[in-house]
């Protein structure tokens, strides 16, 4: 078998199991979500606090919402796939932020592109129409809402974008090298199965990103590394 056909195998694998999956997919547990609302307090103090990402902390002040992605896995060789799980947050009218709600984001492609690359990402939701467009059942990104994206990753510098007129921007951590892609096109779904764990009960996205949502105190300190900025 050669190296390339290794590689396209491992890019259709990555992508068969990255997509937004039905919510009986696997049998999650309360500590598999808790432990992913964990990793993603070490993703977000590790993205914000990233010394090129100013532009990041200051779009945070404003943040309608941010959906962070502690382990977002890509591999490609001129076919790829990408995914990882994730939760979504929303700023209160009172300017606090919300219980996480549970997302996944995935992506296939077909294009110039090779490697292999595990990130931290953080979305940042500077509109209304952008986090509406996440609590639907799926959105595709570039084409339900518009995005920006700043990445910095090994062999990319510290080179960031941002689009006034956005409203969703992008930020990446990441380790090992990957060439060519983005996350325009990436699908973004709800994760049904860690909302029931975490909750102990049946509950949409819409409802968890409520102030009367009764709160997991798990949630605290990812919170709370939220309102730093």
């Amino acid at each position: 078998m050669t190296f390339r056909t290794v590689f396209a195998a491992l890019a259709l694998f990555v992508a068969a199991v990255a997509l937004p999956r039905p919510a009986s997919a696997e049998d999650v547990s309360r500590q598999d979500a808790q432990d992913l609302v964990d990793r993603a307090r070490m993703s977000v103090e590790a993205v914000l606090s990233e010394k090129n990402f100013g532009s990041a902390r200051e779009l945070m002040k404003t943040a309608k919402g941010v959906l962070i992605i502690p382990q977002f896995f890509k591999a490609g060789f001129f076919v790829g796939g990408a995914g990882g799980n994730g939760v979504l947050l929303a700023r209160t009218p009172e300017g606090q932020w919300s219980q996480p709600a549970f997302y996944t984001m995935g992506a296939g492609s077909i294009g110039l592109q090779f490697g292999i690359q595990d990130s931290q990402v953080v979305l940042i939701i500077r509109t209304e129409k952008g986090l509406i467009s996440v609590l639907d059942d799926q959105v595709k990104l570039g084409a339900d809402a518009s995005i920006a994206v700043g990445t910095l990753g090994a062999g990319m510098g510290g080179a960031t974008t941002t689009n006034a007129g956005a409203d969703i921007v992008t930020y990446s951590l990441a380790r090992g090298g990957f060439a060519g892609g983005a996350f325009e096109g990436a699908v973004i779904g709800k994760r049904s199965d860690y909302n029931k764990a975490y909750y102990g009960q049946d509950v949409e996205p819409r409802a968890i990103l409520q102030p009367t949502m009764a709160p997991n105190p798990g949630s605290d300190a990812l919170r709370d590394a939220l309102a730093k900025y």
